[in-house]
């Protein structure tokens, strides 16, 4: 999804459009996830696929991403159409000027404060995967999850349930974990099954 500002409305409208119905395609893979976890899910594949030049980049583009998807998700995963609202044309650039070295060291005050803003927006997603990376997880028998099979999370499914039967589905009896879904997926599989995140079971 490109937020952009451009001239033309059509160009936005059809970026809107693939992003909503990119959001809708999560809701058929994770059904039992929440609106936020689909959110989540969503921007997790676009940092993936976004490159910023700067910081300060990154946290503008972000953070319109986040008022986005607040304002949008609950009517895009309920069918309702996307509002594309005008967007003004760019004011012309003031003339720019050489920076004394305060303004220089200013700058760099606000650029740091820009990072640990980030940082912070960031905590609980972070949190969530310092606390439990699952595809480090180790079994009873001490395989990784990453080096387990499809076969053998059918047989944990029987033992511990739900959580390797969904992986189990989306494996060959011969794939391996780590092969073919990133910690994001098994992290977004474990919070449907309330295993993990403010939803766990107790």
């Amino acid at each position: 999804m490109t937020l952009e500002t451009h001239t033309s409305e059509e160009p936005r409208r059809e970026r809107l459009l693939r992003a909503a119905e990119q959001i809708r395609l999560l809701r058929n893979e994770y059904p039992k996830a929440t609106n936020q976890q689909i959110a989540n899910i969503y921007k997790q594949n676009i940092r993936g696929l976004v490159i910023c030049e700067d910081d300060q980049t990154e946290f503008e583009l972000f953070g319109i991403l986040d008022d986005w998807l607040k304002a949008h998700i609950d009517n895009i995963l309920k069918g309702k159409p996307v509002e594309v609202k005008p967007v003004a044309e760019p004011k012309p650039a003031a003339p720019r000027r050489t920076k004394t070295p305060e303004e220089k060291a200013e700058a760099e005050a606000k650029r740091r404060a820009l990072v640990e803003e980030i940082r912070a927006r960031d905590e609980v997603r972070i949190e969530t995967a310092i606390k439990v990376r699952l595809l480090e997880w180790q079994t009873t028998y001490g395989k990784r999850l990453a080096d387990c099979t499809g076969a053998e999370c059918m047989r944990l499914a029987r033992r511990y349930g739900p959580f390797f039967q969904e992986i189990s589905k989306r494996l060959n009896a011969s794939d391996k974990v780590g092969n073919h879904l990133s910690e994001v997926e098994l992290q977004a599989i474990a919070a449907t099954h309330k295993l993990i995140g403010p939803e766990a079971l107790r």
